[in-house]
């Protein structure tokens, strides 16, 4: 007769898990299938080993064991990239974004479940990294490109609930529950229902973020979130583990994740350097300054379907030069009008080193994929001129975007 006693039913059961290890799939099957893109151009496609501090391991389909210097990577792709729906976004004040649930708000930190990790762990970014909390999921884009906008493009004095019925209350955030945000107004306490808030804005002026190592790993995983880690790996058993940028350790499955960005030494997005010199040429009378790490409506920069976390929104008449001082040896970004133009605009990406034009896009729209432009030489180049130049129907709908765009030494 078995016996039912608890201990027993765990012994058997570990039983039977040592019996699947030892029978499972080899090892090297299980590996993630990567593609990596390196600095040299030499591409590689073969199953990851590990990816160390120092190193990413793969091995290629002849057999043979790869190692690449974390310093001469510039992408590792995991799985293909996502397209994300609207969703609860964490915004931090670097530009990370992050799928969570809020769950409790403590003098130092907001503490929300992390959606996409299976055990749903607890995220804890300190207070002075968050720039806002949507609440509630956006039942479709229509509902979140505003949102983004409001919380994005605006500084905010004080903390602020954005309702659902379009008012907002600011004060001095005491308490946020899952029952509801407690505020300190103007004219005393004010309580309000979880369920009415759409979002909250924290105040702009407290914002303080931790300086980045000069390495770092941007990490999207299959949500559409993306968190930037800094002394980021992924170990044997294909478990990745780093340090945030706003400070906290987190360990992922590796199966979470579907891409890593790499910057540091070797590589530097465009959107962290400031233009020497910006020319703007309004079809009409409104102006639209280029915007860094979002497209010119504020919004996530969108190409078909894929959310890119760096990059440079502009629209037709702009015209951006970059110092170089000799420095690099090539740029390379991806093009295309963003998905906030419901298919329409009509625009052409130009590029001049030194003067010189080296790449002209065809006239792209809302409608036409993105195109990923050759890597452009720039070995002894002083000068670098992006120019987005308007196509048909003058500036209607020209969200323009230059996505990752990068400088690689």
């Amino acid at each position: 007769m078995t016996s039912s006693h608890p201990r027993t039913k765990r012994l058997v059961w570990a039983a039977a898990v040592l019996v699947v290890i030892g029978t499972e799939t080899p090892l090297s099957a299980q590996q993630p299938q990567v593609s990596l893109e390196t600095v040299d151009d030499k591409s590689q496609t073969g199953r990851l080993i590990r990816l160390a501090q120092n190193e990413a391991v793969v091995e290629i389909e002849t057999g043979d064991v790869l190692r690449v210097p974390v310093e001469d990577l510039v992408s590792m792709r995991l799985r293909p990239d996502v397209s994300s729906p609207p969703r609860a976004w964490l915004l931090l004040a670097n530009g990370d974004r992050v799928d969570s649930a809020l769950d409790r708000m403590t003098d130092e930190a907001l503490l929300l479940e992390w959606a996409v990790h299976p055990d749903r762990i607890e995220l804890a970014p300190p207070l002075e990294t968050v720039a806002a909390k949507v609440v509630g999921q956006p039942a479709d884009r229509g509902i979140m490109r505003p949102l983004l906008r409001e919380m994005t493009d605006s500084q905010f004095d004080e903390d602020t609930l954005l309702l659902l019925d379009g008012s907002r209350l600011s004060g001095e955030l005491t308490s946020a529950t899952r029952e509801a945000f407690n505020l300190l107004t103007s004219v005393g306490p004010a309580a309000v229902d979880f369920e009415r808030v759409q979002a909250l804005a924290l105040n702009s002026s407290l914002t303080s973020f931790p300086v980045p190592d000069e390495s770092t790993a941007i990490v999207q995983f299959t949500d559409g979130s993306w968190i930037t880690f800094q002394d980021f790996t992924i170990d044997e058993h294909f478990a990745a583990s780093g340090e945030a940028q706003y400070g906290q350790r987190l360990a992922c499955p590796a199966a979470t994740i579907s891409r890593v960005d790499f910057y540091g030494p070797r590589v530097t997005a465009l959107s962290d350097i400031s233009p020497d010199r910006v020319s703007l040429t309004p079809y009409l009378s409104r102006r639209h300054e280029p915007v860094a790490d979002r497209n010119v409506r504020g919004g996530f920069l969108r190409l078909r379907g894929r959310d890119y976390p760096r990059g440079l929104g502009m629209t037709s008449g702009t015209t951006a030069n970059y110092a170089l001082n000799g420095e690099y040896s090539f740029f390379q970004t991806t093009v295309g009008v963003d998905d906030d133009a419901a298919g329409l605009g009509s625009v052409v990406f130009s590029i001049e080193v030194d003067g010189d034009p080296v790449y002209e896009s065809p006239p792209l729209t809302g409608r036409l994929p993105a195109v990923e432009t050759p890597r452009i030489p720039l070995v002894g180049a002083q000068q670098l001129t992006l120019r987005v130049e308007f196509a048909e129907f003058g500036n209607i709908q020209d969200v323009a975007d230059w996505c990752r765009p990068i400088l690689v030494k």
